[in-house]
């Protein structure tokens, strides 16, 4: 597969709230890819679209940027543990509900 193909796998298992895939897919890009931005370019992406929460969408961001400042040779635990809490934390309601309002208004 290729990064392309690993990343939407990523983006689809975090926004179906599948915990496990979510790490799983997100390990196989860390296992197959040496490019990090790309990854968490998605995952800062796909928690900002997920719920209505903004408390729960920033633990996710702060977990992403500290990823990327982070010096220790076990960083990469801070993406998995982002993909792992937007895919699993509770939500309420239809949690892609904001970010399809904010597509339809940028549609007209």
């Amino acid at each position: 597969m290729t990064a392309a193909q690993i990343l939407d796998r990523v983006e689809s298992a975090v926004t179906s709230l599948h915990g496990p895939d979510s790490l799983a897919w997100t390990q196989a890009y860390l296992d197959n890819v040496a490019d990090r931005a790309p990854l968490r370019q998605r995952l800062a992406l796909t928690a900002a679209r997920l719920g209505n929460d903004p408390h729960n969408q920033e633990i996710a961001q702060c977990m992403i940027d500290d990823s990327a400042r982070n010096q220790d040779r076990n960083r990469d635990h801070l993406l998995l543990a982002a993909a792992q809490h937007t895919a699993v934390h509770r939500k309420y309601g239809d949690p892609l509900e904001a970010s399809r309002r904010f597509e339809q208004a940028m549609a007209r």
